[in-house]
């Protein structure tokens, strides 16, 4: 009986990050907009508390980790394929 293969996503890459936190910065502006993130006002500066922030790009990267691990279970059962790198270096994949 073989033994059951761990499926693991790939690491960041630095424009991953970038991509991650510039999205998490237009995520802020939207919340704040709509009332759903906390925030306060210190000297008549609009400040958002250390846990609001760690809470959302907890939520990003949580998000983000569900989709690359949604990448290494159709690559491992061969859905889909590696088919190149983009201008960025990022892998494109293929439907099989």
């Amino acid at each position: 009986m073989e033994a059951e293969e761990t499926i693991v996503p790939t690491p960041y890459t630095p424009w991953e990050i970038e991509t991650l936190v510039l999205r998490t910065k237009d995520r802020f502006q939207k919340m704040i907009s709509d009332g759903t993130l906390k925030t306060t006002t210190s000297r008549g500066i609009l400040r958002i508390p250390a846990s609001e922030v760690r809470r959302i790009i907890e939520e990003e990267i949580e998000d983000c980790e569900q989709f690359k691990m949604g990448i290494a279970l159709a690559l491992a059962t061969g859905i889909i394929e590696e088919f190149g790198l983009d201008e960025l270096g990022s892998v494109v994949y293929r439907r099989v």
